[in-house]
């Protein structure tokens, strides 16, 4: 499939990310998405302009799809990028992580967050090649779910499955009463349930907060786990 939906993985970063969290990084895509197309891009331009700036030089240089990670965000099996894939190339939909700006007071709205989202070229251009800036109704990103929503485009999302710890805030971030919240160092995943029972499928790990040298470590812990296991 990869070859038919012309995929690139993309991870923007800024000076104040080491070399050992980035090559740790690379080294789970090597072992979990090997054969896609995978940058690291240094920028130091805002975020929302950086994934704009790199989603349409994408696919103005003939990829089809596009995937983003956020520096101190990864896969957690060969499953994850397949998946996203084929929810993105093949279904159509907007697809990646799920999130909710508890900053702003916009009902609640959750969305497709850019530390985990992957669309194609069809989609990105249905949606009207939005903006990933911030608005008033939504923080960076969450204009391409406002966007698909309105345009009748399905989303699927990974939700909440645990996290380790409590934000700087002192309280952990909050989706809505059916779903999970989350925090530092959240894996994301499916929840089905299977013949009356409930099984719980990890697919990502956002550490979030990297600024503290604790999520540094531990995020290096989770990227050699994966990868060692991977390899």
């Amino acid at each position: 499939m990869s070859e038919r939906c012309k995929p690139i993985i993309m991870s923007p970063y800024m000076d104040n990310i080491s070399q050992e969290v980035r090559d740790a990084q690379a080294q789970v895509f090597r072992a979990v998405a090997n054969g896609i197309s995978f940058i690291q891009l240094h920028t130091t331009r805002s975020h929302a302009d950086t994934l704009d700036s790199f989603t349409r030089a994408a696919f103005r240089e003939g990829y089809n799809t596009v995937m983003l990670w956020d520096i101190d965000a990864i896969p957690l099996n060969p499953d994850t990028c397949r998946q996203l894939l084929q929810r993105a190339y093949i279904s159509g939909c907007l697809a990646g992580n799920i999130q909710r700006s508890n900053h702003l007071q916009n009902d609640k709205h959750l969305f497709i967050a850019p530390s985990c989202c992957c669309f194609s070229r069809e989609t990105y251009e249905l949606m009207g090649k939005p903006s990933f800036a911030p608005t008033s109704r939504g923080d960076v990103g969450e204009e391409l779910t406002y966007q698909a929503e309105a345009k009748g485009i399905q989303w699927q999302a990974y939700v909440p499955l645990m996290y380790e710890a409590l934000p700087a805030e002192g309280i952990p971030w909050q989706l809505n009463g059916d779903l999970r919240d989350f925090g530092i160092h959240t894996i994301f995943g499916e929840i089905q349930t299977v013949q009356g029972q409930t099984v719980e499928k990890p697919m990502t790990f956002h550490t979030f907060q990297m600024r503290t040298s604790s999520h540094v470590d531990r995020f290096l812990q989770v990227c050699d786990k994966v990868k060692t296991f991977y390899a």
